[in-house]
Order: C-alpha cells, then structure tokens, then sequence
C-alpha cells in the first residue's frame, strides 16, 4: 500500500510540474521599476507577450498600476517577504481587439491569482498558490515621446468624448529625430512637422495618402484621429502610456508602446 501512494504521488508532482515551472519564491524587491509582462501561462505552457500589445506594472505605496493590454489598472498589493497578493484590482472599460482583449483577460485573472514572488534586477516572475510560475516580467525600457513606435488605443472623436479605435483596425504614431511625426491613421499613411519640450508638443500640419477605407466607419476614425492628433499640446508619459492633451487638458490621444527603443 505504502509503495502504491508513493507512485500516485510521484505522478501527481510530474502532472503538477507540467502545468508551469514549480520553483521556490525567493522574494525581492517590486518598486523603483516599471515591469512588463514577457510572457504568461496559458493551458499549461508559457505563451509570450504579442509584439503589439503591452501589460505593465508598478508597484509603490502598497498600489500597483499600469496597463493590462487594453485598459488601465489599479488596486491595492500586500509584499512580505516571498508572499505577494494582488487586488481586487479596477480597470478602465474600453472595448479594445481581440489580440488585446486576449492579454487583458489572461493579466488580470494570472495577476490576482498571485501568492508569491521573485524579483532580480533582469525578471520578476510571479507564483499562484500551487507554486506555477504564472507571470514573467522584464523591466520595461526607459520610454520617451522620440525613438519609440506608439500603437493609439483611443483618440478624441471631436464631440468632447476619447473613442477607442474600431475593432480590427489600427492606427500607430511615431515622432522621429528629425522633428517629423508619421504613422498609419486607419487606411492611409500621414506625415508631418512636430515640435517638443518639457511635457509639449505641437503637431502639424499634416498630410496623407488618399486611399478610401472599407467603411465609412473607418474613413470617419481616420479624419477624426488626425484632427485630434493636430490640437497637440501637451502630453505626459504614465506607465508606459502616452496621453496627449489639447490646450485646454482635454485628452486628445492616448497610445501604448508597439516598440520601445533598445535599453
């Protein structure tokens, strides 16, 4: 009997490491960094963070907040020594794409199912009550305005309300060295002049290629975005996400990082 439950059990470990890497938390150190979600647990295997899309955590004074892919989060955390709880945590509700609709519902069910921890300089991995490592972070590279590839989630739609951008179509926004900002606006690519300081910008004019859109839900986004795009005035970066603002504060565009610039 004693050599037959030793067998189940010698089953049940190999069947329990299967379902994620089985390591003993170490604790560390969670603030100071902003940390972004490498990769995740997903039916047993480690599935990476999709290029596109970007889940984000900052820890300070018992909050932690970012983005989960889609929307931004917030909620209380509890750290002693190798312990870690997370939430319940809130989010922003805009509807967003499939892709990242996908990486919210994973971040938000892995990261409030969290038990423990280990943090290094180079990884943050997070633990569920079993001992799986569920969540892998890296520490996210310093983002700026400049040198980094913006994906726009929402823009202002000119009625005094910030629209997410329609489901399977993207807009993207970059502002380069040489004081020329471009991107793809729905359907067509625009380009032109931009000046920044210290938390400013100013954008435009523009100009675009003239390709019509599929629909003229998509045609009436493109005009919109690039109107709100050229009321720039001021912008801040806040855990990873840009948000620029009119002269009057009103948020005009808001956009995640595709690619960062390298560390």
């Amino acid at each position: 009997m004693r050599s037959k439950f030793l067998a189940v059990a010698a089953i049940g470990v190999i069947v329990a490491a299967g379902c994620g890497a089985i390591g003993a938390a170490q604790g560390g150190t969670l603030d100071g960094v902003t940390w972004q979600l490498a990769s995740y647990l997903e039916d047993g295997a480690a599935v990476d963070v999709p290029e596109q899309v970007a889940a984000t955590a900052t820890f300070a004074n018992g909050t932690v907040s970012g983005t989960n892919g889609c929307n931004a989060y917030n909620g209380p955390y509890v750290a002693t020594g190798s312990s870690l709880t997370v939430g319940p945590l809130v989010s922003t509700l805009m509807a967003c794409g499939p892709v990242q609709s996908a990486l919210e519902s994973a971040f938000m069910s892995r990261f409030q199912d969290a038990a423990s921890y280990t943090s290094t300089a180079t990884q943050l991995t997070v633990y569920d009550q079993t001992g799986a490592a569920t969540m892998t972070f890296a520490p996210q590279p310093a983002i700026t305005l400049g040198g980094t590839l913006w994906n726009v989630v929402s823009y202002n739609n000119g009625r005094e309300a910030t629209v997410s951008v329609a489901i399977d179509s993207s807009i993207s926004l970059a502002f380069g060295a040489d004081g020329n900002v471009s991107g793809n606006a729905t359907c067509n690519t625009y380009n032109g002049t931009y000046s920044a300081g210290e938390g400013t910008v100013t954008v435009g004019p523009l100009i675009t290629t003239r390709m019509a859109c599929q629909s003229d839900e998509l045609n009436e986004q493109e005009g919109l975005y690039l109107a709100a795009l050229e009321q720039s005035a001021t912008y801040d970066i806040t855990n990873g996400t840009l948000t620029i603002r009119d002269s009057g504060g009103a948020s005009q565009v808001i956009a995640q990082p595709l690619a960062a610039p390298a560390p």
